[in-house]
Parts: structure tokens; sequence; C-alpha cells
């Protein structure tokens, strides 16, 4: 009965850190927007650039953001741009959710 009720909270806190660690529900909002590429390349411009490069794949912090964009798809990009990761900041005081989907929507034309 014991090693029954381990496993189980095992697996409960399992599920819970694997759920918790996917895009947030803003970042699945800013997922399901159009964005308009041409309004997001100044919104990359003076947001980006200077870390990710003007092509989205070098720059001081050498992470090809196009690659992840493909690999990790719309909702966790806009969840790295929102919330931040690593020594990156969030934006999510300083662009609107549309700023967002337009930005990811620039990102895929690189």
């Amino acid at each position: 009965m014991l090693k029954k009720l381990m496993f189980q909270s095992l697996a409960l806190c399992l599920f819970v850190g694997l759920t918790a660690c996917g895009p947030d529900e803003e970042a699945e909002d800013v997922a399901s927007l159009t964005g308009d590429s041409a309004a997001g390349q100044s919104k990359y411009d003076s947001n980006c650039a200077v870390c990710h490069g003007s092509d989205g794949k070098s720059g001081t912090q050498n992470i090809d953001i196009v690659e992840e964009t493909k690999e990790h798809g719309d909702a966790a990009t806009a969840d790295v741009i929102l919330n931040g990761k690593g020594s990156m900041p969030g934006f999510s005081g300083t662009l609107s959710d549309q700023d967002v989907a337009d930005t990811i929507a620039y990102i895929k034309t690189l």
C-alpha cells in the first residue's frame, strides 16, 4: 500500500512538473493571434536585434531564435518573450500581446 501511494505521489509530481513547464495562458492566447510581420520588424529591431542580431541567429546571445521558434512553436516563443528566460528579460509590461504576435511573425520571415 505504501509503495502504491509513493508511486502515485511521484506520478502526480511528475505530471505537475511537466505541465508547469509549458507556456502560460497568456502565451497560448498570443499564439492564437494573427501576427503582422511588417509591424513586427520594428518591434524586433528595437527590442530583440541588439542581443539576437538582425538575422535572429547571431548577436551577443548566440541563440538561433529562428530555429528555436520553428522547433518549439509560437506559444513557447511567446512565453519566452513575455516572461523572459535565463538572462533575457520578459517584455510582458512593455509589449502588447499583438506586438508579441507581430514579432513572432517577423521572426518566422528571417
